[in-house]
């Protein structure tokens, strides 16, 4: 079962899963998932238990959750869907004995230094990483549970629709003005079907059974510069980038990577496609919803 399997990074979890040969029971809210073979629709954390039961699933990759930049506003509203939800999911998986790979986020570390390991305390400030922390620390802490906790990166690709590569990408191809932050900010970028492939990895590897695993590994490039490139891949003039009209949000931090020698170790690395081929693919993507011709 992949909850959450509607959106973008469980899509590509169900993609990889079936094209493992799995059955995937996808699970969404507001939309309905393509990417497995049985659809259910599910509201948190009240249908946990009774789905979980009835589909009986070995494993369960827990994904659903609500990803709002300006969750601050609207984080009571929230704590139930993210802290209470997986709560409710960890509890139905130790009832019927199903494996659980719980997806937190690297947003959990927060103003901790770089590179992020799994071992270091977290700090997370946004309303996003408090509240997916919260949860995680609901998984850890069960005794009766088989759990996995897996921390993605920055994923990218088709279906991105909301990271600042896609609206950078959106504004490239119609011509228009980009404001953005001072860029400084430098973060690892991956492709998202090498964090889907990680993340069924720590479904799949037995010593990935109660270890926390960080899931990535991508290029490190400030944001001013990645823009940048989405823009001269595009065939976009630059000068319309305009650096600095924006504020940063209050709870950013300078460098945002992780330190992935954990899951290397157990499963290898899973290389992604090259930093140029990750940003066509989501021009090109954006470029087809749009209907700009190349």
């Amino acid at each position: 079962m992949v909850t959450g399997n509607s959106g973008f990074l469980g899509s590509a979890v169900g993609r990889v899963l079936r094209a493992a040969g799995a059955v995937v029971h996808g699970t969404g809210f507001s939309r309905i998932a393509t990417s497995c073979s049985v659809f259910h629709r599910m509201s948190l954390p009240e249908d946990a238990q009774d789905l979980i039961e009835t589909v009986q699933p070995s494993v369960v990759f827990h994904l659903a959750a609500p990803v709002n930049p300006d969750m601050e506003r609207d984080e009571a509203a929230c704590k139930d869907a993210i802290v209470s939800g997986s709560e409710a999911i960890a509890d139905a998986c130790a009832h019927v004995g199903s494996r659980l790979v719980h997806t937190g986020t690297c947003a959990e570390y927060g103003s901790i230094p770089t590179p992020y390991r799994e071992d270091q305390g977290c700090q997370p400030s946004g309303a996003y990483g408090v509240l997916k922390y919260a949860a995680t620390q609901r998984i850890v802490g069960s005794s009766t549970l088989e759990w996995s906790v897996v921390r993605p990166f920055r994923a990218l690709g088709p279906g991105d629709n909301n990271s600042v590569v896609a609206l950078a990408a959106r504004a490239a191809l119609r011509g228009e003005p980009f404001g953005m932050t001072d860029g400084k900010q430098v973060r690892e970028w991956n492709h998202v079907d090498a964090v889907a492939q990680g993340i069924v990895a720590a479904g799949a590897h037995p010593g990935a059974v109660r270890e926390v695993i960080n899931i990535g590994g991508g290029p490190l490039l400030s944001v001013r510069e990645m823009v940048q490139r989405v823009f001269q891949c595009a065939g976009a003039d630059t000068d319309l980038i305009r650096v600095g009209e924006r504020p940063r949000r209050s709870h950013e931090v300078d460098t945002l990577f992780g330190d992935h020698s954990k899951a290397v170790g157990l499963w290898g690395t899973i290389a992604g496609p090259p930093l140029e081929g990750i940003i066509q693919a989501v021009i090109d993507d954006q470029r087809s919803s749009l209907g700009v011709v190349a």
